[in-house]
């Protein structure tokens, strides 16, 4: 429910704060006084665009703030799902600076327009004159139709698994893709796979196979070398020969000499290491034989490697590694395709089947409730004017699923006697529109969550009873719901259980909008004002007080 609406610096009011009530609330005033001026700023807190004309003050920002109660059931979750502040309270604020910048807040938070517009939506509903109406719109039609007929908390169900049941299907659709390329790449990679298992892929096999290589190549090279250091360091007269008779030499003279003690005994140990050297390499020397054939084995399995690191783009062994990996787990994942889309396949058939069912349990609600619900509307609009109006509601089976079910719904209208029922959005004018609005709206008020409705002249070229009997319908909607209506007619006016008056007056040059809450009396003089023009007669002041106690 709208609470307050506090304006400032907007076109030509500039500081007003307004009041309203809970149900019916009424906006008159003259032509041109700012009625549609008021709905303008409405529509900023609703999210629509404005630019610096809009300022009353060229050098200071405009300020628009709406604050709404007791709307917690509609608007709580989408404030959750935008991650913005709950509570008891919404409050919507625009402001629109000179430098043409445009800023909007949910609850104190900065927003986008389209957030602000999400929540908007969830709080008020505005019907304007010769403006294109919710009703031309399908899901429209869904909701008003589901919501006379009780079935909106099955189709929020049934809305909820079919948004599942197409994630399902596109998720079945891009395994499908990715077994497509599996098939087609699976002999490829096995063939790569297969290159893998012609050599040792770990660091330390292939380091070993290069040594080896490295060690064939110049086997006899090397045997050579070996054995020449071995009978230099070994043989007679060799260098260990020599240090031992060095050695026996110093120790005679080093007995009681600490320095050449020491020397003594490093020249030992060096010669043992030498002698423990040479076993070594005289091993080694003995185990290296030179083979042909192992080398050439070796050369080709490192040409191998080396040629399956250029064309992997491998730098090293440690990254070639990893492609042969990359390419083991792409072959087990598309081997466990087949098994993931059997599982879609059986979720996406069990969801179907469940959405089938609740899709003919939904639909035999609508066939069942679509007759009377046209026939309640259709009364209603003879009731205003439209004597010959006749709505049809109808519904047909649709060839596959989707978000409502398996209906085709459509809203057909006839507004003349003879004429043939066509969509309305092809035949219905604005003021038809409205009425039809209307009408609808009352119908299914008790079972919809309806924000808080704003109607703008939707009276237009009624008068008389037919004024009375539209005013009656709103007044009877806003029994359940906060209705706020911009009206010329008297008839409406008076069924207000809050009464606004906006007027115009001139001060310093310049035109000013006023927006005042009419105090009993004053409601009896504006109505008849209404009615016979200003000042008011006696027999008008006395028609107010008929029509306000009718």
């Amino acid at each position: 429910m709208l609470v307050t609406l506090s304006i400032s610096n907007y076109v030509i009011i500039d500081n007003s704060e307004i009041r309203f009530a809970p149900g019916l609330n009424m906006i008159t005033g003259e032509t041109g006084a700012g009625k549609s001026i008021l709905l303008g700023a409405i529509g900023l807190i609703l999210g629509r665009r404005a630019d610096t004309q809009v300022l009353f003050d060229s050098a200071a920002k405009a300020v628009v703030e709406a604050v709404f109660l007791d709307s917690e059931a509609r608007v709580a979750p989408i404030l959750s799902s935008l991650d913005l502040e709950e509570g008891p309270e919404v409050v919507l604020r625009r402001e629109i600076s000179p430098n043409g910048r445009s800023r909007a807040f949910v609850n104190d938070t900065p927003v986008t327009l389209d957030t602000m517009s999400e929540v908007g939506a969830a709080l008020m509903d505005i019907h304007q004159q010769f403006e294109t109406l919710e009703i031309q719109q399908a899901r429209e039609q869904y909701q008003v139709l589901d919501a006379y007929s009780g079935i909106q908390p099955q189709r929020l169900i049934y809305e909820r698994d079919f948004d599942r049941y197409l994630r399902l299907v596109s998720q079945l659709g891009s395994l499908q893709e990715r077994q497509i390329s599996a098939i087609r790449e699976k002999d490829y990679l096995t063939f790569q796979l297969s290159e893998f298992d012609t050599i040792q892929l770990d660091p330390g096999g292939i380091a070993a196979m290069e040594d080896e290589y490295q060690l064939q190549s110049g086997a006899e090279e090397i045997k050579s070398i070996l054995a020449a250091t071995i009978e230099s360091l070994s043989g007679e007269r060799g260098l260990t020969d020599q240090l031992r008779s060095h050695i026996r030499t110093m120790s005679k003279h080093a007995q009681g000499n600490n320095s050449l003690t020491g020397f003594v005994q490093k020249l030992q140990s060096l010669m043992d290491e030498y002698l423990d050297l040479c076993k070594e390499m005289s091993v080694f020397e003995e185990k290296l034989e030179p083979d042909p054939g192992r080398r050439h084995q070796l050369e080709e399995k490192l040409n191998i490697l080396n040629r399956m690191m250029l064309k992997h783009g491998a730098r090293d062994a440690h990254e070639l590694i990893l492609k042969h990996q990359s390419i083991l787990n792409s072959l087990e994942q598309w081997a466990n395709l087949d098994s993931e889309i059997a599982i879609v396949e059986k979720e996406i058939a069990a969801l179907r089947q469940s959405l089938t069912k609740q899709s003919k349990e939904i639909s035999a609600a609508r066939h069942k409730w679509a007759p009377k619900l046209a026939e309640l509307v259709s009364n209603g609009l003879h009731d205003l004017s439209m004597k010959h109006a006749v709505l049809k509601i109808e519904v047909s089976d649709s060839a596959e699923l989707h978000s409502y079910g398996k209906d085709h719904v459509e809203f057909l209208f006839a507004p003349n006697l003879g004429s043939e029922p066509k969509p309305v959005k092809k035949v219905a004018s604005g003021g038809e529109l409205s009425r039809l609005n209307l009408c609808l709206k009352s119908a299914v008020s008790d079972q919809m969550q309806l924000p808080t409705l704003v109607f703008d002249e939707i009276d237009a070229g009624v008068s008389g009873e037919v004024a009375l009997r539209m005013g009656q319908k709103l007044k009877t909607l806003s029994k359940n719901h906060q209705v706020i209506m911009i009206t010329h007619s008297p008839q409406i006016a008076a069924q207000a259980g809050h009464h606004l008056q906006v007027t115009k007056s001139d001060t310093s040059g310049r035109s000013i909008a006023r927006i005042y809450a009419l105090l009993p009396e004053e409601r009896i003089t504006e109505i008849a004002k209404m009615l016979s023009g200003d000042p008011p007669t006696k027999a008008a002041m006395m028609n107010a007080k008929t029509l306000i106690n009718t």
